[in-house]
């Protein structure tokens, strides 16, 4: 948005990427839908040059509705809470490595429980000295939605995998390229619970084997 201060807007793709929503932003409420390709088109090869600078995670959770609709929220948390433990601590295993600690944050103001209890159950484990070489990594902290460049870029970045997956499932054409982007490192849970992880640049055929 040339002219106007970067500060006074986010970017969120729910504001965007379809028409209704677009037609209700002051901001956006002219911007066509070619408009918004080449903008997302431009975020994407961004994060792809900028690849040895901004390293990309995505952890990966795909289930099926369970017969019985009571069950569908147990299972979705119980999904939930392994992918993101997985990525969570191949986020930190990478990091200190290099002798980093990461800062692990939210895109929400509003604490959202379940995440720092898993954080600190893994800290009560003997697998994380080892994952964390001794470096002291702070809880998740949690911050105003779009209030840094790199959760902006975040969320574009978490729609595109999403949409990727959700168009090879229904056999859907894909809208964009994902390698644009350079390599992500995607964490996900083979047949039987074995972890995986895959640094690539197009989304791993073996996460939808039985899909």
């Amino acid at each position: 948005m040339p002219g106007i201060d970067p500060d006074s807007w986010r970017i969120h793709v729910k504001d965007f990427m379809h028409q209704d929503a677009r037609n209700r932003h002051k901001l956006f409420n002219q911007k066509s839908k070619s408009n918004v390709f080449e903008f997302v088109n431009g975020l994407m090869q961004l994060m792809g040059q900028r690849g040895q600078l901004l390293s990309k995670y995505c952890g990966i959770g795909i289930y099926k509705r369970p017969s019985n609709e009571s069950d569908m929220k147990k299972v979705r948390n119980w999904v939930r809470n392994r992918a993101y433990n997985l990525m969570l601590l191949k986020v930190i295993n990478d990091s200190t490595y290099y002798g980093a600690s990461p800062i692990i944050t939210f895109d929400s103001d509003q604490k959202d429980g379940w995440a720092e209890n898993l954080f600190v159950g893994d800290q009560c484990t003997f697998l994380y000295g080892y994952i964390s070489r001794g470096i002291h990594v702070p809880i998740p902290n949690y911050v105003k939605p779009g209030s840094h460049p790199c959760l902006e870029l975040a969320d574009v970045f978490a729609f595109l995998v999403a949409r990727s997956i959700h168009c090879k499932i229904e056999r859907k054409q894909y809208e964009w390229n994902l390698s644009e982007m350079g390599n992500v490192c995607y964490t996900y849970f083979h047949e039987g619970g074995i972890a995986r992880y895959i640094t690539t640049t197009e989304l791993p055929e073996q996460l939808l084997q039985n899909c």
